[in-house]
């Protein structure tokens, strides 16, 4: 596994806050999500590689200071080599005192996300390379808020969703379907 890029330093990391319209708005305990709240982060190395990353911000009043506190932790390894295990080791002394919890941690999360795509795009290979494995298809998972809603409207948001061609993963109707057997808990 290749874990910098001796010639590539980083320029500049910036933050761009966005709120994405929800098709559907999904439904948790904490109040309906109508529209993702993501911080889209680039990572410029002085050859023009850039690599991407993004982070929900769960709330949109959580983008402002997380798009501030990752253009700060930015702005501290401009220059530095693109290292991530590097960058990151930096950034996680520099945050002692705060922790790397909550907002800190998802921008220093972020960040390194930035580096190792950009570390990535570098070596011209896929991250999943990069670190070790190799790209494969993933299971997606979409609950659709489906575990908030109530029985009588699960079956029409089902019908919905097959009419789309999105087969949602077996445990997100598994709080809905009845008792499991414990077999199905993996017992």
């Amino acid at each position: 596994m290749f874990t910098n890029e001796p010639g590539l330093r980083v320029r500049h990391i910036s933050a761009r806050p966005v709120l994405v319209p929800m098709r559907r708005p999904l439904r948790t305990s904490t109040g309906a999500i109508e529209a993702a709240p993501l911080l889209l982060l680039d990572l410029q190395t002085d050859d023009d590689v850039t690599g991407h990353a993004y982070l929900f911000g769960i709330h949109p009043f959580t983008l402002a200071p997380l798009c501030s506190l990752v253009e700060s932790l930015g702005g501290m390894v401009v220059g530095d080599r693109l290292a991530p295990f590097e960058i990151e080791r930096k950034l996680r002394a520099r945050l002692t005192l705060l922790g790397p919890h909550n907002l800190t941690g998802m921008a220093l999360s972020g960040v390194d996300m930035a580096a190792w795509d950009a570390l990535a795009r570098a070596r011209d290979m896929p991250l999943a390379t990069l670190l070790g494995g190799r790209p494969a298809p993933v299971p997606a998972y979409n609950s659709n808020g489906l575990g908030s809603c109530r029985r009588p409207k699960w079956r029409r948001r089902r019908a919905s969703w097959c009419r789309r061609a999105f087969e949602p993963s077996r445990s997100a109707w598994a709080g809905l379907l009845g008792p499991r057997t414990s077999r199905q808990r993996g017992q």
